[in-house]
């Protein structure tokens, strides 16, 4: 290892400690800080020369790590046992907002990869929100909640559907691609159904999964195994491996309803040190002369501003479950600061030359604007409609 590169390193790794120091005193998202302090280790080392490979393979680590831990937090178990009338009118509510993604993608004569953008939805800061207003164990924060894991399956599976289209067109070999995601839907499917079928006969295999708190951790180990099995076979297929990741943390919350432990110790793990170093790495690659352009500036505001209204337009549905009125007027806010999958379509878009250097830099700019002003609307709005009971409930 070059002198330089352990430099950058340290430089990383104190970045990821004092991140949530400095988060906390600007009031700001953990992971919004991580992003703004790899912004300014990027001026801060602008002339130093150092290979990129040692931090861009521990920010991709942490990238499937975040992408896994996606997946785990979507609670199947919830969702199962939702009155069907209600789980209608979430799923279309997802199902709007993916719509009117499209149709206003179309209307503004954006890229196809726009759409992608203005659907993108994400429970990663919903759930510290839905927390602090007391509103998690409430029927609203589950509804929220599952609205939101909805939604992010159908963001990663837009995302996945628009690098198939700009990496391949409407051409065959877009569609022995097409054939082979449902080769890879099928091998989740059949490896969900063994794993069902062999913890229903072995009942100990869960403990191989969700032990913690001993020595060797093979809970830890057994899910990065797991993660890893998807992921390989993910690339094996040609998909993203993030996909592969997402879908090995959704096929872990199915499996095991009783996983709270290893969720939170493997979110340790990954939130310890993994995911902040993609963060500051994101925020490492921000060239900062956009900051400077107010075309760049300003359509960061304008994506923040179609956000919001999209969902407007899309909790109509809700008005038909058993939900009170008021958590409709949280709703849009609640369901637009979808950081962590913002900044991916920002990544991968730019990555697959989906998108400008100019319309990335947008989307991290919207994604940081979103992570800051629209969690504290939705507590605002929350606390004013919400009595003080309630949150102790």
């Amino acid at each position: 290892m070059h002198s330089s590169e352990a430099f950058i390193l340290l430089a990383f790794c104190m970045g990821a400690y004092f991140a949530p120091f400095i988060s906390k005193r600007m009031m700001i998202p953990v992971a919004v800080g991580e992003i703004l302090l790899g912004i300014a280790l990027g001026w801060f080392f602008a002339d130093v020369h150092y290979s990129k490979e040692i931090i861009g393979f521990l920010a991709e680590l942490g990238f499937l790590v975040l992408m896994y831990l996606a997946g785990m937090e979507i609670d199947f178990e919830n969702i199962r046992t939702l009155p069907k009338r209600d789980l209608a009118s979430y799923g279309a509510v997802a199902l709007l907002i993916v719509f009117f993604s499209l149709i206003i993608a179309y209307m503004l004569g954006d890229e196809p990869i726009m759409a992608v953008a203005y659907m993108t939805v994400a429970i990663g800061l919903l759930f510290p929100v839905l927390q602090d207003t007391g509103l998690i164990s409430t029927k609203e924060g589950q509804a929220l909640l599952v609205i939101g894991g909805i939604g992010e399956v159908f963001s990663l599976l837009g995302l996945t559907f628009a690098v198939l289209y700009y990496r391949y067109g409407i051409t065959v070999e877009a569609g022995i691609h097409i054939l082979k995601i449902g080769a890879f839907i099928f091998f989740v499917y059949a490896v969900t159904k063994l794993l069902r079928l062999m913890i229903w006969w072995f009942p100990k295999i869960a403990a191989i999964f969700t032990t913690t708190g001993n020595l060797s951790e093979m809970g830890i180990r057994a899910n990065f195994v797991n993660m890893f099995v998807f992921v390989a076979a993910a690339v094996f297929m040609d998909i993203e491996p993030i996909v592969g990741a997402f879908i090995g943390g959704m096929l872990f919350s199915m499996l095991f309803f009783t996983k709270e432990n290893i969720v939170d110790i493997f979110s340790g793990v990954g939130n310890g040190f993994l995911i902040p170093v993609f963060f500051i790495h994101v925020g490492l690659g921000f060239d900062l002369s956009n900051l400077k352009n107010f075309a760049v500036v300003s359509q960061g505001f304008a994506i923040a501003a179609v956000l919001l209204s999209i969902r407007v337009l899309s909790v109509i549905p809700m008005f038909f479950s058993a939900l009170p009125r008021k958590i409709i007027m949280v709703t849009p806010f609640a369901l637009s600061f979808p950081l962590t999958l913002m900044v991916t379509v920002a990544t991968l878009g730019k990555q697959y030359e989906m998108m400008s250097d100019e319309t990335s830099a947008s989307l991290i700019i919207c994604a940081v604007l979103t992570a800051i002003i629209y969690p504290v609307l939705s507590k605002a709005i929350v606390r004013a409609l919400y009595s003080k009971e309630n949150f102790a409930d």
